[in-house]
């Protein structure tokens, strides 16, 4: 752009302009090529006529040479790039990408003071094999748009205080308005690995962040040696209505060194998938949920603390210890929703439930659980809940008001589950055929109704014990083992078929009667065949009884001569059927 005017380019108020290349000539005896504020121009490329040094992006590798062109300027240590543009700072880079950039770290960096996200943008970091520390007290804040944290590395608080990455939401209730993704090689690692908090101006409301987490969130104790959470919402954010703040993690990773892996203290709704949270130092506790919608599936593992179980009061903090799932009301009294399908808890209690802060039935009735699987190493206690469990393996035996009014049977399985032998069922028929040798099956239905004990014998070291009802009736199996006829079953003086019912009026043993099938011995058959022609037999090895053919082929201008056998005893007669055929009968 060249003209005789005094500027090439002159922007009006409300304009912007990004200029990347080009040439710009102005005229008067200034020749000044751009007018216009700082605010208004960015300029990474191009050649003026006058400098724009004003215009060049703060922190970024370029300058301006002495024909006016910008190139890059190799004095500057750069930390990270936007589109192949060089910064001094991780801050200048986010400050100068657009939205839908890149920012790449290029290399690691401390001391970092805090960044924020708050005018919408979409912007992708790339970790780069790099990691980022950050000043007390400094971090990134979201207070509204999109992180996407890539690549591999870690976003570290130097002196862990709150979190390397901070999450506002919106005071109105809007979708994605704050939303950080936190991908399968990247590290958050504070006090907090990620912390969302409640805004000065609508304390109640965080309408639209969403975290997406697939790498690691790590918590650290603080400069105080208090304990953290590697995922921590503040209990002040109340809103449970619309976009509330959302959790998702897919195959990620909390590690706690002493608090909780996470404190859901305000309502999100969070869902955990194939992800392993661990807080198992002693007075830790894997996740507490004291408000919200929590769903956990998948193959998680959550490991709280080995020690006895605990919970105090505290309505300005977490309440247990040495639990894997703690569900314990706010007094914020906010519908609590947990449903587990799937997952491993262990702790000195598996699940704890608890009204900590004596919130009245009305509160309580809000509380929803349902446990329809998972393995749980540890106690089960709830305060509050009955009927909840409807299937799952426990280390312990489950109090029977815990389970759903369908589970009529519990199978005790030591041999083949130890860690978790406890299980149950629908029907004591259901839970035989889930039973292994050594299993007990126990009818857990009627609590007026006496069992009996009935200890089926399958044979060879194979019992399953039941504790059945009287006048259960069991169904008697058919058998099958390789080398033996089953015959049927024997109670007493007693002899039943399969396909029998039994019905039981008192402690019975059924014994299983097999007959051991009897294999004859064989004998190998060896041949030798004389000159000009072949000879094969009908069978290489055979027991004694056995008829064999012996086939004799001569060769072309030949005919057979003699054909002889010998057994142990002497010669065996042979039968000839036709001038090649002949058989004997097997010797002993």
């Amino acid at each position: 752009i060249t003209t005789e005017r005094s500027s090439a380019m002159e922007l009006s108020e409300n304009a912007t302009a990004e200029i990347s290349g080009g040439t710009f000539t102005g005229g008067g005896t200034g020749k000044t090529a751009l007018s216009g504020s700082k605010e208004q121009v960015t300029v990474t490329g191009g050649t003026f006529s006058s400098s724009v040094d004003s215009y060049i992006p703060t922190g970024a590798a370029l300058t301006q040479d002495d024909n006016g062109t910008i190139v890059p300027n190799h004095a500057v240590n750069a930390v990270a790039s936007v589109n192949g543009i060089g910064y001094n700072s991780l801050a200048n880079a986010i400050a100068a990408a657009n939205d839908g950039d890149t920012v790449k770290l290029l290399q690691s960096t401390t001391g970092n003071g805090t960044i924020e996200l708050s005018d919408g943008r979409s912007i992708t970091l790339d970790m780069n094999g790099c990691n980022v520390g950050f000043d007390l007290d400094s971090r990134i804040i979201i207070y509204h748009g999109k992180l996407n944290i890539t690549g591999s590395g870690t976003l570290y608080e130097e002196k862990p205080n709150y979190a390397p990455v901070m999450m506002y939401g919106s005071g109105e209730d809007v979708a994605d308005y704050s939303v950080v993704t936190i991908g399968p090689g990247v590290t958050l690692r504070g006090w907090a690995g990620l912390f969302i908090d409640c805004h000065s101006e609508h304390k109640s409301q965080a309408y639209g962040i969403v975290a997406n987490v697939h790498g690691t969130l790590e918590s650290k104790r603080d400069i105080y040696d208090a304990g953290g959470h590697a995922l921590y919402i503040n209990g002040t954010i109340t809103s449970n209505n619309g976009n509330v703040p959302r959790f998702i993690l897919d195959g990620a990773t909390l590690i706690t060194e002493y608090g909780n892996g996470m404190y859901l203290a305000g309502y999100a709704e969070t869902e955990i998938k194939d992800s392993t949270i661990t807080s198992n130092s002693e007075g830790s506790t894997g996740i507490e949920i004291r408000a919200g919608r929590l769903k956990i599936s998948g193959d998680t593992e959550i490991t709280g603390g080995s020690g006895a179980p605990t919970v105090v009061s505290n309505g300005n903090g977490s309440t247990t210890s040495n639990v894997a799932l703690a569900i314990v009301q706010h007094n914020t009294e906010l519908p609590l929703v947990v449903e587990v399908e799937d997952g491993t808890f262990t702790g000195g209690a598996a699940l704890f439930e608890k009204n900590a802060q004596n919130n009245d039935d009305e509160a309580i009735a809000k509380i929803n659980v349902k446990v329809t699987g998972g393995e749980y190493r540890g106690q089960v206690y709830s305060e509050n809940m009955d009927s909840f469990i409807y299937s799952g393996n426990f280390s312990e035996r489950v109090n029977s008001d815990y389970l759903a009014d369908n589970l009529n049977a519990e199978l005790y399985s030591p041999g083949s589950n130890p860690t978790a032998p406890y299980s149950y069922f629908d029907s004591v028929d259901d839970a035989l055929a889930a039973a292994r040798p050594g299993d007990v099956v126990t009818y857990i239905g009627d609590g007026t109704v006496q069992n009996y004990e009935l200890k089926v014998d399958y044979g060879f070291g194979d019992v399953v014990t039941m504790n059945v009802p009287g006048g259960y009736e069991f169904a008697l199996p058919e058998l099958t083992r390789s080398g033996y006829t089953f015959n049927g079953w024997r109670s007493g003086g007693a002899f039943y078929r399969a396909g029998e019912t039994l019905t039981v009026r008192g402690d019975t043993v059924l014994t299983a009667v097999w007959d051991l099938i009897e294999i004859p011995d064989t004998y190998e058959i060896n041949v030798e065949a004389g000159a000009n022609g072949e000879v094969d037999v009908s069978l290489n090895n055979a027991s004694a009884g056995s008829v064999i053919t012996i086939t004799a082929t001569p060769d072309e201008g030949y005919r057979v001569g003699a054909v002889t056998v010998s057994g142990p005893d002497g010669r065996v007669d042979v039968e000839r059927v036709d001038a090649t055929t002949y058989t004997f009968v097997m010797p002993a």
